[in-house]
């Protein structure tokens, strides 16, 4: 009886990293108890463990970004919204894919569905509190 012909392991290689250098100067910054508890809120809503990475990417990169979270009574119409702007972007992708095959549409709704997916996205930014077009009449 002929044994089964075993295929050769692969062998994965590791590159190999560049050892990160020891941190070996420490800086003193003094602050107020109420500014370390106020960069110690923003660290973790910038999903940081810590403050002492937070403040160095704070210096080297400039910029944090922050994903703050909706508003709870808000939460469900931003979920809701969402969908909605997803299934609209998958409804202008199949017009598009549909037009540039040939197929007959009375009439082109791109430009609605583009205008309604950013009056939506608005709604969105208003409901996180990150815009206002000074429009009350929601």
């Amino acid at each position: 009886m002929a044994k089964p012909k075993s295929t050769p392991k692969k062998t994965i290689r590791k590159l190999k990293s560049t050892p990160k250098p020891k941190k070996d100067t420490k800086i003193l910054l003094p602050l107020t108890s109420e500014q370390k508890l106020d960069w110690q809120q923003r660290a973790t809503d910038a999903n940081y463990k810590s403050l002492t990475p937070f403040i160095r990417d704070c210096v080297e990169k400039s910029k944090i970004y922050v994903n703050l979270p909706a508003p709870p009574i808000n939460e469900e119409t931003y979920i809701e919204l969402n969908k909605i702007g997803t299934n609209l972007n998958q409804i202008t992708r199949r017009i598009n894919e549909a037009v540039k095959i040939g197929l007959p549409i009375t009439d082109n709704p791109t430009a609605l569905i583009k205008e309604l997916q950013s009056q939506i996205k608005e709604v969105q930014l208003q409901l996180l509190g990150l815009s206002h077009t000074g429009n009350d009449d929601w």
